[in-house]
């Protein structure tokens, strides 16, 4: 009962949430921020998929960086410091109009501040870029006690909208590009990946490619790169399923082309260690992750990604 009670306490809390972003979606925006702040890289694919199931959920992520901002002009100047947090919230699901056929979508809702040293605090909120997409199960060992070792493997092609505000302004001043909402373009990606699972042991890989189209300002953010290799144990206790999984993630990012100039301070490089829970009860899946990073090369080396947080939950259907 107890654990029950926990997870509708989950669901009200993801409710709230939703709704409380949704209004900052239609407020107001702070204030301009200067040229290079945290990128907002993916960093994160998932845990272990749930395979053949239609579900609908909710997601949680918080990045967090720390940029110092040197300047071009006066290499006396005070470096300047700043901290910038991403919070994103995502409705997302997932139908099988086929066994071997996926489709996913996802509408998040995101809302971005740099506080800086000496200028404050600049903020932008609101609806974030759509995404829709699918996937092909390519191979499936059979479902059947007598196989030791099974594989999956599948791959997937997606197109990102955009649907998020990219352009926010304060009087004729716009906000740094990666605080925005929005991107202003249409994107596509691709994926594949590969389980392999002996008794109650497994282990993920997957690869994702993002192939980043200008906007119609002329803006194109670099093309990025996703992959992750992670390692899993599930057992059952008392019909609740816990699946703890531990892995390492890596995210390059390409630089930014603005017109035909290509943008120095962006891009870059980011290997990350992290670790998930996936508690399973009933129609209920709730995760919980965290990444700290290892290595990192990020905006010319001006950013340091500090941490990565990740929480969902999810009902199959």
């Amino acid at each position: 009962m107890a654990f029950g009670h926990s997870f509708k306490l989950c669901v009200f809390i993801m409710k709230k949430i939703l709704i409380g972003l949704c209004l900052l979606a239609m407020s107001s925006f702070g204030a301009v921020a200067c040229d290079q702040c945290g990128c907002a890289t993916s960093g994160y694919l998932g845990i272990v998929p749930q395979f053949g199931r239609h579900y609908v959920g909710s997601r949680y992520q918080l990045q967090q960086f720390e940029t110092r901002h040197s300047s071009l002009l006066d290499d006396t100047a005070p470096t300047e410091k700043s901290r910038e947090y991403f919070h994103l919230v995502e409705v997302n699901g997932s139908y099988y109009p086929h066994k071997r056929i996926q489709l996913l979508g996802a509408v998040p809702f995101v809302h971005r501040s740099q506080i800086s040293s000496s200028e404050g605090t600049f903020t932008a909120y609101g609806l974030g870029d759509a995404w829709l997409g699918g996937n092909y199960t390519i191979f499936a060992s059979p479902d059947s006690m007598s196989k030791k070792v099974r594989h999956h493997v599948f791959g997937g092609v997606g197109l990102k909208t955009p649907t998020g505000r990219w352009n926010l302004k304060l009087g004729d001043e716009q906000l740094h590009r990666n605080l925005q909402p929005g991107t202003g373009s249409w994107d596509v990606d691709l994926n594949t990946r590969y389980l392999i699972r002996m008794k109650r042991w497994g282990v993920t890989s997957a690869i994702n490619y993002r192939l980043n189209l200008k906007n119609r300002d002329g803006y194109k953010y670099g093309d990025r790169i996703t992959s992750v290799l992670g390692a899993f144990y599930w057992t059952i206790y008392r019909n609740v399923t816990f699946m703890p999984q531990i892995g390492l993630n890596f995210d390059h990012a390409f630089k930014d082309v603005d017109g035909r100039r290509l943008q120095t301070k962006t891009g870059g490089y980011q290997l990350s260690s992290r670790a998930d829970l996936q508690i399973g009860y009933k129609r209920f899946i709730a995760s919980l992750g965290y990444a700290i990073p290892l290595v990192h090369n990020l905006s010319g080396k001006e950013t340091t990604p500090v941490q990565q947080v990740n929480v969902s939950l999810s009902i199959t259907i």
